[in-house]
């Protein structure tokens, strides 16, 4: 697949202004760009934040030349041997400084890989510096925690707002570059649903463009998920939480007049009614959702609310009767 058939590749920013951070961390990274000297660097944070697309932005308005090795698909140490050292170990072309960018190097070994990358960064430190990215900073070892900057990707709760607004706009400039319409509700429960990853944003949005229409059927698709794993989840839990209540804790008993509700045993059929409902209900939803509309997944939402507070009735129903 070409790479600029992929949005994320597409419109991946190739300058630190273009980059959505916060103002204090792009500041960092552009007194780099001014000095004209990279350091070795230790990126951090969740899936789709940036750390890459800064990394390559950075090398990009510098002009040096640059690798960028996935560390999740490349993690042999031979074959990052060969090939960091095939880069490394000539000089650039533009007499700049070269870059390695290992992404996502948290999932090199740190038993092997790991202290190779720190012998690296002594042997090439003349002529070549490493910038590495990973999700788990607790994954990369001490010593090349030491040998970098470490720089963490982390939006605070006033920072999230500002970013999520940013990258709303270029996310609406994006759609009308590629000729679709779209509702801005619908994408900015898209970004809702998927922020701070914007990676996986862009991505779903993509995916839903293929009709040229991103309108409020698909928020089908967005809930759908979620939804579908909380009814199976209430489908299963049901019958257990009945037989568990009729046999071993004794409704049963309720139900035959063995036991005394003091309602002359309305309470206890009332417990049948709130089980017999949940399930019903339960059933309707998967149906609803199968419809994959808005209007079906509302509907969907406002009939799981039932079935929970049904089966609640069940176990309330059961404590009273039997406490």
């Amino acid at each position: 697949m070409r790479e600029d058939f992929l949005w994320v590749e597409k419109y991946r920013p190739r300058k630190l202004d273009d980059c959505i951070l916060p103002d204090e961390q792009l500041n960092t990274f552009r007194q780099f760009v001014a000095t004209g000297e990279i350091p070795n660097m230790l990126l951090c944070g969740s899936a789709g934040v940036g750390k890459t697309t800064i990394a390559r932005a950075i090398c990009e308005e510098l002009g040096c030349d640059y690798i960028v090795i996935n560390g999740s698909e490349e993690s042999g140490i031979d074959v990052l041997r060969t090939k960091i050292r095939e880069f490394a170990s000539s000089v650039s072309f533009s007499g700049k400084t070269k870059v390695v960018i290992l992404d996502e190097a948290d999932y090199l070994n740190p038993n092997s890989t790991q202290p190779a990358l720190r012998a690296f960064i002594e042997e090439f430190a003349n002529n070549c510096r490493f910038i590495f990215t990973c999700n788990f900073k607790n994954r990369i070892i001490a010593p090349l925690h030491s040998r970098t900057a470490v720089i963490e990707f982390k939006l605070t709760k006033a920072d999230r707002p500002k970013m999520a607004g940013r990258f709303m706009k270029r996310l609406g400039d994006i759609l009308e570059a590629e000729s679709v319409q779209y509702d801005d509700k619908v994408v900015a429960e898209v970004l809702k649903k998927h922020f701070p990853d914007y990676r996986r944003v862009l991505n779903e949005l993509q995916r839903y463009s293929v009709s040229g229409t991103i309108d409020a059927g698909i928020l089908a698709n967005v809930q759908e998920i979620n939804m579908k794993e909380l009814v199976d989840a209430l489908r299963w839990i049901l019958p257990i939480e009945i037989v568990v209540m009729l046999i071993p804790t004794g409704m049963i008993s309720v139900l035959t007049g063995a036991v005394d509700d003091g309602w002359n045993g309305t309470l206890g059929w009332f417990w049948v009614a709130c089980a017999v409902t949940t399930a019903v209900l339960i059933e309707v939803t998967r149906a609803a959702l199968r419809e994959r509309s808005y209007s079906a997944v509302m509907a969907a939402t406002g009939l799981l609310y039932l079935a929970i507070l049904t089966a609640f009735g069940t176990d309330l129903v059961a404590r009273a009767v039997l406490a």
